[in-house]
């Protein structure tokens, strides 16, 4: 289908009937919109359009930096404007349309993708999968999410967590635990905990408690303090294994079973932060961390001596991410004898990237458990 109306594009160039053109153009939108097929996509490239009697198209996206640099053109004597980029064929990307300086939503796309900054259009390459355990059943049994204040002596200001209880966690003994960075967003716009629910209903993985850790000067805490990482392990590990105990919720305490991850700046700082305390956090899970601050001084960090006490699960896109970085930090890794597992994706530096990709660094994590405890 898709192969159909790329040909129909296509001879809309060369068609010499300028009366036609113009009813053919509008004819495809038509049949496009109604099909829903915007961007057409076919093999490794994706075909944009837009309708309309409009002076300028642009697009921002992924694979521009947001910048608006894609200029859609107008094929003559109609309204139609169009668009061909190459991408990966397994991509997810996200993206705006711009009329006439106006950012929005491709008007002619359903699918979307919610962000920190609101709602983006987004569109899968002919071989991506969604493999992400978003969706929402009525039979999946769900875990439960409270809210949680505590004063921190070292932040010298109140704070607030959220505890999620996994399903089915009763009468199970050793159970994981995960901190979260950016905790209110990983839960309202990551779908975190949805993800968790899933993979726990559906025994991919045993019964995962969780720690959601909200920032309140993001910009400062993640890069810059010194006493942030001491918050987490000093004061939220502790508050949490006493809120779950009194749940009964038997967590584990060895650090294996013991996981931080984080995005962007929520990479960069789990990496410190399980760096500094190993004898707590066993596992890693940076996502597109964000290694370049301060001049990459995360790479010569003195901490780093520790990195063979770590499993380290490393996640990044492809498309205008942190690639390179996250390539180099694992080679660093490696060479200290560290365990790393490294996960890249034909995505870019978004929330749609690291809510997709999230369960797959939970199984690469807890899969083994539930394996394991079923043989014994």
């Amino acid at each position: 289908m898709n192969q159909h109306y790329v040909d129909r594009l296509m001879s809309l160039m060369t068609m010499p009937d300028k009366e036609r053109r113009s009813i053919d153009a509008k004819i495809l939108w038509d049949d496009v919109v109604l099909t829903q097929q915007v961007p057409i996509v076919q093999n490794n490239k994706a075909y944009f359009l837009h309708y309309g009697d409009v002076n300028q198209v642009l697009i921002a996206g992924d694979w521009t930096f947001w910048q608006p640099a894609i200029v859609l053109e107008r094929i003559q004597d109609t309204n139609l404007f169009y668009a061909i980029h190459e991408f990966p064929d397994t991509a997810r990307l996200q993206y705006k349309t711009i009329i006439n300086g106006n950012w929005i939503l491709d008007p002619a796309n359903r699918r979307t993708s919610i962000e920190g900054f609101g709602m983006n259009s987004e569109f899968w390459m002919p071989r991506y999968k969604d493999e992400s355990y978003q969706s929402i059943s009525d039979d999946v049994h769900r875990g439960q999410i409270s809210r949680h204040s505590l004063y921190s002596n070292h932040m010298k200001q109140q704070r607030d967590v959220f505890c999620y209880l996994p399903p089915h966690y009763q009468h199970k003994t050793d159970i994981p635990l995960l901190l979260i960075q950016d905790g209110g967003e990983a839960i309202s716009i990551g779908h975190f905990n949805t993800v968790l629910d899933n993979l726990i209903s559906q025994n991919i993985i045993q019964p995962c408690a969780a720690v959601f850790v909200p920032p309140i000067d993001r910009m400062f805490e993640y890069p810059e303090s010194n006493a942030y990482p001491r918050f987490i392990a000093e004061e939220v590990m502790p508050f949490a294994r006493s809120f779950f105990a009194s749940q009964q919720c038997s967590l584990s305490n060895k650090p294996y079973n013991t996981a931080i991850t984080g995005a962007s700046l929520g990479g960069l700082v789990c990496t410190k932060i399980a760096l500094h305390y190993p004898e707590i956090f066993g596992v890693c899970i940076p996502q597109s961390p964000s290694y370049w601050w301060n001049h990459g001084d995360i790479y010569n960090a003195k901490e780093l001596r520790n990195a063979n006490k770590i499993k380290f699960i490393l996640q990044t896109g492809t498309i205008c991410d942190a690639r390179q970085l996250t390539l180099r930090m694992m080679r660093i890794l490696q060479n200290l004898g560290a365990h790393v597992e490294y996960q890249e994706y034909h995505q870019g530096h978004t929330w749609g990237n690291w809510r997709s990709n999230f369960a797959y660094a939970i199984k690469s994590w807890l899969s083994d458990n539930v394996r394991t405890n079923k043989a014994a």
